[in-house]
């Protein structure tokens, strides 16, 4: 963990005494009256939401890419374990289902709820201390979110105080695997920061060219977007159709649907699928690249009707 000194001409290094925040109360004032320290285009929405069965500390946007996207922010003033990581994915299956309330509190601060993405969800956890097995945990957690963990810690010295940024990754990375998060991401950038292999890339690019083919041959516009952990297939500002390794083996297609496909619908009833009802989407796996794509044919069909039906 970080730690200040503070340097005068030539005098010996003095530490900085640290200087922790009273509560998490005075924690989330701070933290919520600078945004900025999570990410330059973070805004914050509302704090202390009701979620049900507990409390959200933040709900904020970031506002980096378009369209926007839903950050929940749990703030701990002790450090950080795994216990957080059930508590937050509980507050962000709260936000899948309760678009219609978060757009109104979106409205309520002027924001425009129209470019706002609801999947994948941030969630940043912010604590003085993370604790690597939470870090290395949330490495499973794929698909529906994504995990930040920013560690604040305040110091005071002559002339006022001053606060560290630390952000931990996953232990299981190696240092050159952890990505600078690039400008654009492509399946070279997949294969070097994300770890994908050279059997998924292979398998990934196939499928993607395949997508387009039956996208085309439908007369759909659909815009391919290369995101941070999936390749999606958008109509306008909502996806349709995305690729990703959702297994450790083999390349998944996914699908946004209203509800779950019946079993064996389409010739995929025994293929390894899962239905994901937070963000209503459907898996399915997929390890040849030969794999004919019109026995998913019904699944296409579906999720863009379900997405042009919603205007």
């Amino acid at each position: 963990m970080p730690n200040l000194f503070r340097l005068v001409n030539d005098s010996p290094a003095k530490p900085v005494s640290e200087e922790p925040f009273e509560n998490e109360a005075v924690f989330e004032e701070f933290v919520s009256d600078n945004p900025q320290l999570l990410g330059e285009d973070i805004k914050v929405i509302d704090k202390q939401v009701s979620c049900g069965d507990g409390r959200m500390d933040i709900l904020a946007v970031d506002t980096s890419g378009e369209p926007s996207r839903v950050v929940i922010v749990e703030l701990k003033n002790v450090p950080a374990d795994t216990n957080v990581l059930l508590q937050t994915l509980r507050y962000a299956s709260w936000v899948v289902q309760n678009e219609d309330s978060v757009r109104l509190m979106l409205q309520r601060k002027g924001l425009v709820e129209a470019g706002i993405e609801f999947a994948p969800i941030r969630i940043v956890v912010v604590a003085p201390e993370i604790r690597s097995a939470l870090v290395d945990l949330s490495e499973y957690v794929v698909g529906a979110f994504e995990f930040d963990f920013v560690e604040i810690r305040r110091f005071k010295g002559q002339g006022g105080s001053f606060v560290t940024i630390d952000r931990p990754q996953s232990s299981s990375l190696s240092p050159t695997s952890i990505p600078d998060d690039p400008q654009e991401w492509t399946w070279d950038a997949y294969q070097t920061h994300k770890g994908w292999s050279s059997e998924q890339i292979e398998l990934g690019r196939a499928l993607f060219e395949m997508i387009k083919k039956k996208s085309k041959s439908k007369g759909w516009s659909l815009k391919d977007v290369f995101g941070k952990s999936y390749i999606v297939f958008k109509r306008g500002t909502r996806n349709v159709v995305g690729l990703q390794p959702y297994w450790s083996k083999g390349f998944s297609v996914w699908f946004k649907l209203h509800q779950r496909p019946e079993e064996g619908i389409g010739g995929h009833g025994s293929m390894q699928t899962h239905w994901e009802k937070w963000v209503k989407t459907y898996y399915v796996n997929i390890h040849d690249h030969n794999f004919d794509l019109d026995l998913l044919d019904d699944l296409f069909e579906t999720a863009y009707a379900s997405v042009a039906g919603e205007g």
